[in-house]
């Protein structure tokens, strides 16, 4: 789950406890909880390698094909 829910359910990101994880029902028992960690933000680059008709910041390119 993200952090802001997290805290906003009077969590401690950087005290953890799953009695949280109950709370906000998200597991039924704070025994079926064995760790809790914060996972930092991942930035990713994209490059294009074809230019962009709808703009350098666009998310998606029509000439990119999966």
């Amino acid at each position: 789950m993200e952090a802001p829910a997290f805290i906003k359910a009077c969590g401690d990101l950087k005290h953890p406890s799953s009695q949280t994880l109950v709370k906000l029902r998200k597991v039924k028992s704070a025994s079926d909880v064995e760790t809790i960690f914060d996972f930092p933000s991942v930035w990713d680059l994209i490059v294009w390698v074809k230019p962009n008709p709808k703009g350098a910041f666009a998310l998606k390119n029509p000439f990119v094909k999966p």
